[in-house]
């Protein structure tokens, strides 16, 4: 909308404007949940996992800290070290046999139940399940929120070892000791890795993924995309959720009081670090009953409704972004622009709110009835007594000369005809 030249009274509108917008701005700088997400998750005993003492502690409180930093160094951490270890090696084990000849699928789930609880133990997990018997044991979609790379070890670790069903594992390809983790994986159990910095892989992850959960195992996915604190559940992606296939929702809540199993470093070594000096990780796993696509519904529809459930079971907030929004610069663009956009429109419409109610005021205010004649009539009889005051002020023994405007000294025709008298001007020549 192109808009009018702005008067003062208008420029002072829009001041009034911009300091509330001003505010609101900031108080949702103060106040903002989204990326509240991807910060180490608010704790109840965040100094119980530190190791520094704080300076208005008492001495016996110092005393009881300090004992407990030597209980997780010189007891926990060791033994944490060696159970995590002893998972690996029981992958090494498997791994050449794998490579040599396929494992029955009994086997692949043994394998792979064994190395998940080994490595929980030593990462110090304390995990509830609550409704089991909505656990997936078919093909199907296992939707499930997402806190760290290990929640795939939390949830294959509740498998009993006498079923013949595992999960198919999903995931995004890494580097380092997770790339190590992946690629034994893949020779032990079913998986499927996504590339995202190869284009064609990402076209064909869906399709691959589709296939697999119509065939045996159910196939664990986390339509997150991305780690979370837990604080809230972080907006699903869409193209797995189609019809003909059930998704089985799982809702994991952290009790981050003795330790916060979100992955939160830069580098994995340093969060695996934290975990194992952690007292503990706290999980509450839920499993949910399938659900399936309407008829009537689309596929955003859908993964809204499974987005909605697994946050109400884990008791959070559900977030309107998903962390492509925190994570990458040019989704960050296009939020910013998009808010620039909507900034404009409500300043125009508040430009033009305040126009309307200043004309509507002008026209309500009343109007002195006046005629020009009697504006022209009280000019005249003020003209004499101007000269006699501009003469008092020119100084002693000047000449002056009088300077009149329009053609006749007179004065010029204003509206109807009427004489508006313009008074002289005295000049004095020195």
């Amino acid at each position: 909308q192109q808009l009018q030249p702005l008067q003062p009274t208008d420029l002072c509108d829009i001041w009034d404007a911009t300091t509330l917008l001003t505010g609101a701005g900031l108080n949702a700088i103060a106040q903002d949940e989204f990326s509240a997400a991807f910060s180490p998750a608010p704790s109840f005993c965040f100094s119980m996992n530190g190791f520094t003492f704080h300076p208005d502690w008492t001495p016996l409180q110092k005393l009881i800290f300090g004992t407990g930093i030597v209980i997780r160094l010189l007891f926990l951490l060791p033994i944490r070290i060696a159970l995590v270890a002893s998972s690996f090696i029981w992958t090494f084990i498997w791994a050449p046999y794998a490579y040599l000849t396929p494992l029955p699928i009994k086997l692949q789930t043994y394998i792979a139940i064994t190395y998940s609880r080994l490595y929980c133990a030593g990462t110090g997990v304390v995990a509830e399940y609550t409704q089991g018997h909505n656990r997936p044991t078919q093909c199907g979609l296992v939707a499930s929120s997402h806190l760290t790379p290990n929640d795939v070890h939390i949830l294959t670790a509740d498998i009993p070892i006498d079923t013949g069903n595992s999960y198919l594992v999903t995931g995004q390809r890494h580097k380092g000791i997770i790339g190590l983790i992946e690629n034994m994986a893949a020779r032990i159990i079913p998986t499927l890795w996504l590339d995202r910095a190869c284009t064609d892989s990402r076209k064909n992850f869906a399709e691959k993924v589709l296939t697999a959960s119509k065939e045996r195992f159910p196939v664990l996915f986390f339509p997150e995309g991305y780690c979370s604190n837990n604080t809230q559940v972080l907006q699903f992606r869409r193209a797995i959720f189609v019809r003909d296939v059930d998704v089985h929702p799982i809702a994991i809540r952290q009790d981050s009081r003795f330790g916060d199993g979100f992955w939160s470093e830069d580098v994995f070594k340093d969060y695996m670090i934290r975990i194992l000096t952690s007292w503990a990780v706290v999980y509450k796993v839920i499993y949910l009953p399938a659900m399936r696509r309407g008829a009537d519904e689309s596929a955003s529809e859908f993964a809204a409704r499974v987005h909605d459930a697994i946050a109400d079971a884990a008791e959070v907030r559900p977030a309107v972004f998903d962390g492509s929004f925190w994570y990458k610069k040019t989704e960050q663009a296009k939020v910013l622009a998009t808010q620039r956009e909507a900034l404009a429109q409500l300043l125009c419409a508040a430009y033009e709110e305040e126009k309307t109610e200043l004309n509507a005021s002008l026209l309500a205010a009343p109007i002195v009835d006046r005629t020009l004649s009697e504006e022209c009539a009280s000019d005249a009889e003020a003209a004499p007594a101007e000269r006699e005051n501009d003469a008092r002020m020119a100084p002693a023994g000047a000449k002056s000369r009088r300077l009149s405007l329009g053609a006749n000294s007179g004065g010029i025709l204003g509206a109807n005809n009427n004489t508006i008298n313009i008074p002289e001007i005295v000049v004095a020549d020195n």
